[in-house]
């Protein structure tokens, strides 16, 4: 027997949907709100990295200054770091950080009550002044994260790999209070954990405005504005073939030369030792490198940093490229922000070099539009 689909599925216009499409209509909704916490979580995470070199000795506070809704705190190496107050009734967030035995802080995770190490791609545990994880939440409305800065995402999955629902509002951070002595930042999870961190000393130097890695050409000569006080006396300690001059408040490094390169250090630490009263001491670093020109094809990094794209020679008028048969990958536990696409500096516009973007230009991975963002650097 052949029986016509119709008489046993066949549409209807009595078929009531309106608790789909309000059910549907409560889910997008949830998960706008959500995302507009889950922004403010990532920068809550952005702004642990200056917290926690604070708590690892390598900064302290400077300066407490308030904002709408929190308060800005400046270190002494000049970073800053945005701490908004958390809402009401917010969640606990899902990810967390926690010392270890080696005295590092390290990223967790919190599901089901429970807190573990968050491990990244390769089963390792994630120290808070690496990776920075980046939360987000799908359509579905569960949480995901990130480990390349927003580029790939999974969800986050419980013990037995069940996806993990964002249900409310999620704050890292629950207050912040301060002291002639101290600051106070209290968490939002179970144990109300304060971390106290130090304000400035009675004697400190800071070197101003400098990237976690200082980028260097072969021979490039740059200068940084170093902040001190109570500094009685100091050494410094640099990497083989560089040239290091500290004097009026200014650093001064030198790369070594292309012709001193098979004897030089490619990459290393610049580090000022320095005491004040009552033999009292300290230590602040630069971490320099020297990096080969950027060329077309290569990858950008979060950090300011690129790697070999692939590209083994072009012409001059920037046609008939030349690539190698098998593509390099990134470099691993990196962020790719963007793909090279022009370093000829000829074809750099004028303002743009006035405004300090000297290498070229980057085509981003993911969009970058807006008056604070840049695609040259």
């Amino acid at each position: 027997m052949i029986v016509s689909l119709s008489t046993v599925a066949g549409c209807s216009d009595d078929y009531d949907d309106s608790q789909l499409r309000g059910d549907l209509s409560e889910l997008s909704g949830r998960v706008e709100k959500l995302e507009q916490s889950v922004a403010k979580l990532n920068g809550d995470y952005t702004a642990l990295s200056g917290i926690v070199d604070a708590l690892e000795g390598k900064v302290y506070v400077s300066k407490v200054d308030p904002i709408a809704d929190g308060y800005r705190i400046t270190f002494s190496d000049g970073t800053t770091a945005e701490i908004k107050n958390g809402a009401a009734g917010a969640a606990a967030p899902v990810i967390g950080i926690d010392k270890d035995t080696d005295g590092l802080y390290y990223w967790t995770r919190t599901i089901d009550g429970k807190t573990e190490w968050l491990l990244n791609e390769e089963n390792e545990k994630m120290p808070v002044s690496g990776v920075t994880p980046v939360m987000g939440v799908d359509a579905e409305g569960y949480w995901t994260i990130s480990y390349d800065g927003g580029t790939t995402s999974s969800r986050v999955v419980d013990s037995e790999g069940n996806p993990v629902a964002a249900l409310q509002d999620t704050s890292f951070f629950e207050s912040v209070t301060y002291d002639d002595s101290y600051v106070y930042i209290t968490l939002n999870d179970e144990a109300g954990t304060v971390i106290k961190l130090a304000k400035g000393a009675d004697f400190y130097l800071s070197i101003k405005g400098a990237a976690a890695l200082a980028d260097f050409s072969y021979g490039q000569t740059k200068s940084f504005e170093v902040e001190s006080k109570g500094v009685i006396k100091y050494t410094i300690t640099k990497p083989d073939e560089w040239k290091v001059a500290y004097a009026d408040g200014k650093l001064t490094v030198t790369a070594p030369t292309a012709e001193h390169a098979s004897c030089a250090d490619s990459e290393g630490e610049v580090s000022i030792v320095y005491f004040g009263p009552d033999n009292a001491g300290s230590i602040t670093t630069l971490r320099v490198a020297v990096l080969e020109a950027p060329k077309i094809g290569d990858y950008l990094y979060s950090d300011g940093t690129w790697s070999d794209g692939g590209l083994i020679s072009i012409g001059s008028d920037g046609l008939n490229p030349v690539w190698a048969e098998e593509k390099p990958a990134p470099v691993e536990g990196k962020s790719v922000v963007a793909i090279v696409c022009q370093t000829a500096s000829d074809r750099i516009a004028q303002s743009e070099k006035d405004a300090g973007y000297t290498h070229g230009y980057a085509v981003a991975v993911r969009s970058a539009h807006g008056t604070d963002k840049v695609t040259t650097w």
